[in-house]
């Protein structure tokens, strides 16, 4: 799920939520009543689940809630525990360079150090990977090969533009 419009630690797992149960909490619930729902529901979903959290690096700091105690009861918490799930949680952030949420050492533990580049597609490679699923989207001539084509390519050269940042 993509967390860029969500500031607040309380509005991320909420988000979380609503992709899980079709639901939110009321914030008089607290971090607390969203993280036992989402546990609730957890223990409904397959025995491995893989919890995929993009744009991070936007999520910050805020005054309720500590960033370092919202990633440790993701990834460690009572209530993952006592049900026995096994949840694995990917952070995605769009910034090449490494970013710095300031979490302290027993939540760096829980996450592990793995890292994945991903480098900018080329329009050709691009193309290979949407491709096929275009074909499956849009009817025949629902979409011109060429509005096609320069889309492509526009969101290569836009990616490529980012890399150089």
């Amino acid at each position: 799920m993509n967390l860029k419009e969500y500031r607040t630690l309380f509005s991320a797992a909420n988000e979380i939520l609503l992709a899980l149960t079709g639901e939110q909490k009321k914030a008089y619930e607290g971090l607390d009543g969203v993280f036992t729902a989402i546990w609730n529901v957890l223990e409904s979903y397959p025995e491995w689940t893989v919890l995929i959290l993009d744009e991070i690096d936007h999520i910050q700091h805020d005054s309720h809630y500590d960033l370092n105690d919202f990633f440790y009861r993701l990834l460690r918490g009572e209530g993952k525990l006592a049900r026995g799930l096994n949840l694995s949680v990917f952070l995605v952030s769009n910034e090449l360079l490494e970013v710095d949420l300031r979490l302290d050492s027993r939540v760096q533990r829980a996450m592990g150090g793995e890292e994945v580049f991903l480098p900018p597609y080329d329009a050709d490679t691009l193309a290979a990977v949407v491709g096929p699923r275009l074909e499956r989207v849009f009817q025949d001539g629902a979409l011109p090969s060429d509005v096609r084509t320069y889309e492509i390519q526009r969101a290569a050269n836009q990616w490529a533009m980012r890399a150089r940042r």
